[in-house]
């Protein structure tokens, strides 16, 4: 008897080390699927920008088809096409993982609980159980049978049983669609809208002194990127030019929000006033400063690799 339960430990302990090495695949997935992503809508911007000037110098056209032929057009495609297919190639491979070793793992875990379930209400049954001359394991299983109703909710487990590998024509869609809304808007940039609503807490002097470290951070990991775009112009390295520029918008817009709230401040009356009279009025304004040229300071070293294209 006490064999059986063991055996039942061993297969759920198995199952454990199964889900996590699975887990694993996943999150290695997401990961290459979500950066991958990123380059490829940092490439169709480039498009967006080179089309513009192709319109600009009188070529007109209201798809990407009009516009292909350009050389460094011809080269963006190409090189979004290879990310693509990059995209694709994890997709199946994580497809096989689910299809194969999530699918039978998963299901050893379901098949286990039921037969642990059904094997505690067979004993319970027994005579030996009722007079309580035998089955000394039952309470073992019944706890193990416990573990697994909590481990099918864990984190570890729900991430694996409730996956599905995405599509790659989901992702073809999506860029043809991106590409498409670039041809029809590129004449403007557009611009995320201002916030309507002055945080004042943001100005407080311990959640300032936050946002001035943060904005310090931002910046440096910007000109990291920056230098990094400019070593890949240096080399005439597409690939690392596309990835380097991918990395930049969101600490640029993060930047841009924290240096905002102190643009704002200082265009408010009654929030000014409300500095005016503070005791931290010169820590205050020195944060808001900081910011402001941690902003600039980016902007001056993005604008150097912006429209910068092999």
């Amino acid at each position: 008897m006490a064999k059986e339960y063991e055996n039942y430990k061993k297969s759920f302990e198995q199952i454990k080390k199964e889900v996590l090495d699975i887990g694993a695949e996943i999150k290695k997935n997401a990961n290459f699927v979500s950066q991958t992503s990123g380059i490829i809508k940092e490439g169709v911007k480039e498009i967006g920008l080179r089309v513009q000037e192709l319109k600009d110098a009188g070529q007109t056209g209201t798809t990407i088809k009009d516009f292909e032929n350009d050389p460094t057009v011809k080269k963006m495609l190409s090189a979004i096409d290879g990310y693509m297919n990059g995209i694709e190639k994890e997709l199946k491979r994580i497809a096989g993982v689910h299809n194969g070793t999530s699918k039978k793992t998963r299901d050893a875990f379901w098949d286990l609980k039921k037969d642990l379930a059904a094997e505690i209400t067979k004993r319970k049954k027994a005579v030996s159980t009722k007079l309580g001359t035998g089955n000394k394991s039952l309470p073992n299983m019944e706890t193990l049978l416990k573990d697994m109703d909590k481990y099918k909710d864990s984190a570890a487990f729900v991430a694996v049983d409730a996956f599905m590998p995405e599509e790659i024509a989901d992702h073809r869609k999506e860029l043809k669609r991106d590409i498409e809304d670039q041809i029809k808007s590129t004449k403007e940039a557009k611009l995320s809208a201002e916030q309507k609503m002055l945080d004042e807490q943001a100005l407080n002097i311990r959640n300032l002194l936050k946002n001035v470290a943060q904005a310090k951070n931002l910046c440096e990991a910007i000109l990291k990127f920056c230098a990094a775009a400019e070593k890949a112009l240096e080399e005439r390295n597409q690939k690392a030019l596309m990835t380097a520029k991918a990395e930049i918008p969101k600490p640029l817009k993060e930047l841009g929000e924290l240096a905002a709230i102190g643009e704002r401040a200082l265009k408010d009356s009654w929030i000014k006033s409300k500095i005016e009279d503070s005791k931290d009025k010169s820590k205050i304004l020195g944060g808001i400063k900081a910011m402001a040229d941690f902003k600039d300071k980016a902007a001056t070293a993005v604008k150097k690799v912006a429209n910068a294209r092999l």
